[in-house]
């Protein structure tokens, strides 16, 4: 397993390791978060999440009438 993380530390310039969603680097002296998520894929998790909750409880309310 060492040596996975070996060749993918090689594979990134910046040293930091990517984002597990757009695999973009953190800026310099910044990490990512413990789920190794930046924080604009954070936001665009959550919206995601939202407009599903949203899709999903009119199905349910129109469903039941």
């Amino acid at each position: 397993m060492t040596h996975h993380h070996e060749a993918f530390e090689k594979h990134n310039p910046a040293g930091g390791t990517p984002c597990r969603v757009c695999s973009g680097a953190a800026p310099e002296g910044r990490e990512h978060g413990p789920v190794g998520v930046c924080t604009s894929c954070w936001y665009k998790i959550l919206i995601l999440i939202l407009i599903v909750m949203i899709a999903s409880s009119y199905v349910v309310w129109f469903g039941l009438l």
